[in-house]
């Protein structure tokens, strides 16, 4: 355990520090400002602390999670400290059970099975790697059909950096709803990366984000949207519980376009679930002052037309956004494009007819050993 928490514990450097050196108060405000920040030390000492005590209660099997998390075991740690309000044993066992989840769910198959290292190549070798492929080729069918009509996926940048996921519910396709969680985990997951891959092309002097705290934004279009074709409450909750109690502390802001005025009656079923600090976030954009808002935060040039985007944006294209470009690119990223002469996907069913035990169904993944996850955790995490 000592050896593990010595290799997760670097949070003292990793921390947001909130004391300005960039201007020096004059005589008459010195004494105010020394106040101000021995404040802020105390806060990032109290943080620091509190962190440390986090990754101290770690069980062996959750340290090893941990250190396998792509923002680090300290950051994590920071924001379930955050998100509990300095709750030390609160923030533990949210940690604790996030890093469970996260094995349980299988996110790290999820976000990895577009990866070079898992082409064709890889059956035939042993029966462990063939069933790992054929896992990954289910997953694979399944990203490939939740994302197909454009109903959630990630594009561009605000102007601190951070990626944009755009939802589209009237674009709904699907009914399973263990499938469409793990489409909006992959999304989650490929948001944070992209903001974390771009604050690194902007470098220490430009960044204006800290690696391990990236956050993402989300921008919401109502348009379409039926009541009819409103999602079971269970899967509004799931998606709530997957949100606030997994990816605390990860939303900068969210926009909502376009929604319907029988909207106000979803809002209200579903909003007393919502952690206040994470209500805070939503901006309900309309009118002129709506798209005030957005350009405050977001170049106009750069985002989609619905959104108020001054240039005609390339239409979404499923494939391009998972076999051209990589997890840490957003669709339509030129600079960081994937080198598709790598893996060549687009024969996909045929490469899985070669094998008689895959499943033929979407719904069939259970019985390649990827299970489905049921969350019932308490909802008081903040998103």
């Amino acid at each position: 355990m000592e050896s593990n928490e010595s290799e997760n514990m670097k949070i003292s450097g990793d921390l947001p520090s909130s004391v300005s050196s960039s201007a020096r108060p004059n005589h008459a405000t010195r004494s105010h400002q020394q106040g101000m920040d021995g404040a802020a030390r105390s806060e990032e000492e109290e943080e620091t602390e509190g962190c440390r005590q986090i990754l101290g209660r770690l069980t062996l099997d959750e340290a090893g999670a941990a250190a396998e998390v792509p923002c680090g075991a300290a950051a994590m740690a920071l924001r379930h400290y955050r998100a509990e309000k300095g709750d030390v044993a609160s923030a533990s066992r949210k940690m604790g059970a996030t890093l469970r989840w996260r094995k349980e769910f299988g996110v790290r198959e999820l976000t990895e099975c577009f990866d070079d290292g898992g082409s064709a190549g890889a059956r035939g070798e042993s029966p462990e790697a063939e069933a790992a492929e054929r896992r990954r080729a289910l997953l694979r069918t399944v990203l490939r059909e939740e994302a197909r009509t454009g109903k959630l996926y990630v594009r561009g940048h605000d102007r601190g950096g951070r990626a944009i996921m755009y939802m589209a519910p009237g674009r709904e396709n699907t009914r399973d709803e263990t499938n469409q969680m793990r489409f909006l985990v992959y999304s989650i997951e490929r948001a944070l990366a992209c903001t974390a891959a771009e604050q690194a092309r902007r470098g220490p002097d430009v960044r204006s984000i800290r690696p391990g705290e990236e956050k993402m934004c989300i921008i919401i279009d109502f348009d379409c949207w039926t009541l009819l074709g409103s999602p079971p409450m269970s899967t509004t909750m799931y998606t709530i519980d997957i949100l606030q109690n997994h990816y605390c502390e990860r939303m900068h802001r969210a926009y909502v376009f376009n929604p319907p005025r029988f909207f106000t009656v979803f809002w209200n079923l579903v909003k007393n679930f919502i952690d206040p600090v994470t209500r805070e976030k939503m901006q309900f954009c309309h009118g002129p002052a709506g798209l005030e808002r957005v350009r405050r935060d977001i170049d106009l040039d750069l985002v989609e037309n619905f959104v108020g985007g001054t240039n005609d944006l390339r239409s979404f294209d499923a494939e391009e956004y998972f076999v051209r470009y990589p997890m840490t690119a957003t669709f339509d990223e030129e600079h960081t494009c994937r080198d598709t002469r790598k893996v060549d996907y687009t024969n996909e069913s045929q490469a899985t007819e070669e094998t008689d035990d895959i499943p033929s169904s979407l719904h069939s993944l259970e019985s390649a050993g990827i299970v489905r996850c049921n969350s019932v955790s308490v909802l008081t995490g903040t998103f």
